[in-house]
């Protein structure tokens, strides 16, 4: 049974405005693994989301920089957690070779993991920049 995705809008599920989906195949299986129909999102779809990311962020804003720190470590601690099955999905979805995704996936997941901290515990996000040594 083919997966009918919805979009996640204000804290529910929902089909597109436009009742629209389309399929999404695995590019190196195009005849064989659909892995989905997904919504059609139209424009009023879209401002829907965003002016309620601008609501959840009101609040979100206010919580402060070490719990919203704890927040994305855990979701890079998920994601490492669920490392093979995300690249799998991936790799499907992509048509990627699995060591690649999974390696662009590591990279993902590391990054949430290993953010410094600033000495009053929120994040640090600055960009680091190395240059290698001659």
């Amino acid at each position: 049974m083919t997966t009918k995705y919805q979009n996640f809008i204000n804290g529910k599920w929902q089909d597109s405005k436009s009742g629209k989906f389309f399929e999404n195949r695995n590019p190196a299986n195009w005849d064989g693994d659909l892995i989905g129909t997904f919504p059609l999102s139209t424009k009023e779809d879209v401002d829907e989301a965003v002016a309620a990311a601008k609501e959840a962020f009101k609040k979100w804003r206010l919580v402060p920089a070490p719990k919203r720190g704890d927040v994305l470590k855990r979701v890079g601690d998920m994601m490492n957690e669920t490392k093979d099955e995300i690249a799998f999905e991936m790799t499907r979805e992509m048509g990627k070779v699995f060591a690649e995704t999974k390696a662009i996936h590591r990279k993902e997941s590391i990054l949430l993991i290993t953010l410094p901290r600033r000495a009053d515990g929120s994040l640090d996000t600055t960009p680091q920049v190395s240059f290698p040594i001659k």
